[in-house]
């Protein structure tokens, strides 16, 4: 797997988590207004991060985000992909390699999750909202690209709190990413989100 397919399967199950779907029932538009008005309140945490691969592999990491636009992925060794966002710009770098690219923010689905403010749209369909065992579950299909697969969010149900998604290929595999030790109130290091020494850190 390459570096961008890496780095682009984890960012972007993450900023479609921030397209709204249209609600089919009083109930799922509530229950969406509350996931909108949760993320939109997530303007910077930290968390650990396990990303389950289709084939079985399963990596994990540090996730730092700061909104608007800083960003901050470091997978833990033996995955040698470090990527960090600011300016506008995402920098992803493989350590192995010893090789730096640079993509605008705004060219990646991570540009939706980076905004100054997070407000739906209307270009997500809302497949399936259900709950089980304290848990609110939210499926979305991109209405303009249905043919892109499925997202699935799991969030703690009271009070909300995202835990992980899911999300289903065209091909009809599964990526799931874990999160643990979400950290609201983190206070982030600006040097997190600057490109110089790619040096994996503990903070």
């Amino acid at each position: 797997m390459t570096i961008f397919r890496t780095c682009l399967r984890i960012l972007g199950v993450a900023a479609l988590a921030l397209i709204i779907a249209r609600p089919g029932t009083s109930g799922a538009a509530s229950d969406l207004a509350r996931v909108e008005a949760y993320l939109d309140g997530l303007d910077q945490f930290r968390a650990e991060f396990t990303q389950y691969a289709p084939g079985g592999q399963v990596s994990r990491g540090k996730l730092y985000m700061k909104r608007p636009d800083s960003l901050r992925l470091e997978y833990a060794p033996p995955e040698t992909l470090l990527v960090v966002g600011d300016d506008g710009w995402l920098t992803l770098y493989d350590r192995e390699l010893e090789q730096a690219d640079r993509i605008q923010t705004r060219d990646t689905p991570a540009g939706i999750l980076l905004r100054d403010r997070i407000d739906f749209s209307d270009d997500v369909t809302l497949r399936r909202l259900s709950r089980e065992g304290g848990l609110l579950r939210v499926t979305l299909q991109n209405a303009e690209q249905p043919e892109a697969g499925f997202l699935t969010l799991i969030f703690e149900d009271d009070p909300l709190i995202l835990r992980q998604w899911t999300v289903r290929d065209p091909q009809g595999l599964e990526t799931t990413v874990v999160l643990e030790s979400l950290d609201r109130g983190a206070d982030l290091d600006p040097a997190l989100f600057k490109f110089d020494a790619p040096l994996w850190t503990d903070r």
